[in-house]
């Protein structure tokens, strides 16, 4: 049904009551009327509130589906509070819980993700009374009862709810020097972490709109304890092994809900996950959660930690690159004009190369060793794949490299020995060609030098022979210079491809991080390649950047969020963010709503966002259509009831006011 025939339905069947005098003789059921008006809000606003019919979700390939088999798309926002020091929801000293959870609502988003940490879960401590000083009948609640309230206002908007465990003690995260990276801390155990989770879900368990459960908030390595996936049999490092025990324990508990699985490296890098998921009682049931934010990668640090910009590395890189191409076409025509290629020498190529091949694996070790420790520095050092990946090179080029070395000097030995014994066959005594040079190699070889007998004799008495004289002086004087300016020359040759090479690198690599293909590909290549269960946006936002005139991250972000139809939930709602240090609200800039809670801050950024499609809508709005179409026949039918017992009446002349 489309949103003009439901209205065109609503004023034709009030009118017919109207027609009929029951509203003026009967009192239609208040559920009623408000069922009329929900149901027309929901048609001028279009909101994407999913039919209770559509309950419980579950997972089919990478997408949530509903009861129905169609599927159910995520568009939520992240109202975070109560798992920091107030132990409330933001926005509070504002406005009401139901007004706010009204205006998500009405903004749009059909879920909201609710942060709480173990500390609110164990201690439940007392709410501060400024903290919601424009709800009084909240005055000193405690902390667990006013979650209760925010789920039972979010739901009865019509919204979802993710329960996400966003920390163990109350408070902002996420350092990488913070224990609260991990699940279990000095204050929190494991068990403990397991027994909060267990303990929200059956506290939830009742109301179906609950559909997930978060199990941690941007897992990541801290200063003492490495975290892996599937390594180890440790619940308190291995994430993999902690993932399993959390769904069993909360399989028990709900077997309904949808259990999110966060990421490494803060909530970012999947592929390990991917490749070795965890199981899970119902496999139907896994999602995987990440975070991305612009100040997180490695390509938009550059400018903020060497004060570089990506357009000012693309232009040195051109001007070195320009520079050593004017070199190369240099080197090669000083080398064609003196004849410094040689032709027959291949073995002496072979040579350099297989030492070029050895060299070049000690600046891939460099490569490798910034990489770890870019990964560690991210707080995931298990996660340096492409380190191992530069290993592997490097080890296929050490064994090349010493390869063709081993081959090309046991050829030159193998050739110069033959010559020896040609030499020997033919009468003549060993001769003093060099190495590399003569018949077996050399850019100009050396001629072969023959001793009479009473030269030959002169080598006992201490006197060398006038040929070896002449033969050592040719060698350094001559046919060695030749050979070290061979040396020179080739070796710069390769020095000025290599240089070539990686400029043209640096090049493309600083033009990419400007477009979206390389957002796409890192995203894609982290998230999406391989992934065989859906995959949830749990963070993401942009902040006072936005009103600047080029935001590629936003903009980017958005589009593939588009592009590859994702779940996701934008951080934060709040307009403003509690400061336990300075003990006062300071301004969230990346929220939604602004300081006052009054109006979007950015409304061009709300409109950016990628709300549920057209289709989740009409699907979801037809199914209630259904349920309130049969309401409102059943009400007819009563109305009919009720006139044909008026009429009834009458005729017996009670005189009786009949009054429903």
């Amino acid at each position: 049904m489309t949103q003009r025939h439901g209205i065109v339905f609503e004023a034709v069947t009030v009118a017919t009551l109207c027609m009929q005098g029951v509203l003026g003789r009967a009192r239609i059921p208040g559920m009623m009327i408000s069922a009329l008006i929900s149901l027309h809000f929901m048609r001028t606003t279009g909101t994407a509130l999913i039919a209770p019919e559509r309950l419980p979700l579950s997972t089919r390939g990478q997408s949530i589906i509903g009861a129905d088999g169609h599927r159910v798309r995520f568009s939520c926002i992240n109202w975070y509070g109560a798992h920091m020091q107030l132990h409330t929801v933001g926005g509070l000293q504002y406005s009401s819980l139901k007004n706010l959870s009204a205006q998500i609502a009405a903004l749009g988003f059909n879920c909201v993700r609710l942060p709480f940490s173990l500390q609110l879960w164990f201690e439940s401590p007392q709410v501060p009374a400024f903290a919601t000083q424009a709800n009084r009948d909240l005055a000193g609640i405690r902390g667990m009862a006013l979650f209760d309230l925010t789920v039972q206002s979010i739901v009865e908007a019509g919204l979802m709810v993710i329960l996400n465990n966003h920390n163990s003690a109350s408070g902002w995260c996420c350092d990488i020097n913070s224990e609260e990276g991990l699940w279990n801390t000095a204050q929190y155990s494991s068990r403990q972490w397991l027994e909060c989770l267990e303990g929200m879900v059956r506290r939830y368990r009742s109301n179906p709109l609950v559909v997930a459960m978060d199990l941690r908030n941007e897992i990541h390595d801290t200063p003492t304890r490495i975290i892996t996936w599937g390594v180890s049999q440790s619940i308190d490092t291995d994430w993999k092994v902690a993932t399993e025990a959390a769904a069993h324990a909360l399989h028990q508990a709900n077997t309904d809900l949808l259990i999110l699985v966060s990421g490494l490296c803060f909530s970012f890098d999947l592929r390990k996950l991917h490749r070795s998921p965890p199981h899970l009682p119902d496999p139907t049931r896994l999602v995987w959660t990440v975070h991305y934010y612009s100040f997180a990668r490695w390509w938009t640090r550059l400018e903020d930690q060497l004060g570089v910009s990506w357009s000012q590395v693309v232009l040195i890189a051109a001007l070195v690159l320009s520079g050593a191409g004017v070199l190369l076409v240099t080197v090669l025509w000083i080398g064609k004009r003196f004849r410094f290629l040689p032709r027959r020498d291949l073995l002496s190529v072979s040579i350099a190369i297989g030492a070029w091949l050895l060299l070049l694996t000690a600046p891939l070790a460099l490569i490798a060793s910034v990489v770890r420790l870019g990964y560690s520095y991210a707080g995931c050092a298990c996660m340096a794949e492409e380190a191992d990946a530069l290993d592997v090179v490097r080890l296929h080029l050490t064994w090349i490299g010493a390869s063709t070395l081993c081959v090309s000097f046991a050829l030159v030995l193998l050739l110069r020995r033959q010559r020896l014994k040609a030499n020997a066959d033919n009468g003549f005594p060993p001769s003093t060609t060099n190495f590399l040079s003569g018949d077996i190699g050399g850019p100009a070889p050396l001629p072969t030098f023959e001793f009479s007998a009473a030269e030959l004799s002169s080598f006992g008495s201490g006197s060398r022979p006038e040929g070896f004289r002449s033969c050592a002086c040719r060698l350094l004087s001559g046919e060695r210079r030749r050979w070290l300016r061979f040396c020179l020359w080739f070796n710069s040759l390769m020095l000025l491809l290599l240089c070539m090479i990686a400029m043209s690198a640096l090049v493309h690599i600083a033009r990419r991080t400007s477009s979206y293909s390389q957002l796409h590909d890192e995203l894609y290549s982290k998230w999406l390649s391989g992934a065989r269960a859906p995959v949830l946006i749990g963070e993401f936002g942009e902040g006072p950047a936005f009103d600047e005139p080029k935001v590629s991250y936003w903009s980017y972000m958005t589009r593939f969020l588009r592009d590859e139809e994702l779940d996701w939930a934008y951080w934060p709602l709040n307009g403003d963010k509690w400061e336990q240090s300075k003990h006062r609200f300071a301004d969230e800039g990346y929220g939604i709503l602004d300081r006052q809670y009054a109006r979007v801050r950015r409304p061009s950024q709300l409109a950016d966002l990628p709300m549920a499609g057209a289709a989740d809508n009409a699907r979801d709005l037809d199914l209630r259509m259904q349920v309130m179409e049969g309401k409102l026949g059943e009400l007819q039918r009563q109305v009919s009831n009720l006139e044909e017992q008026s009429a009834h009446r009458a005729n017996e002349g009670s005189g009786e006011a009949f009054n429903v």
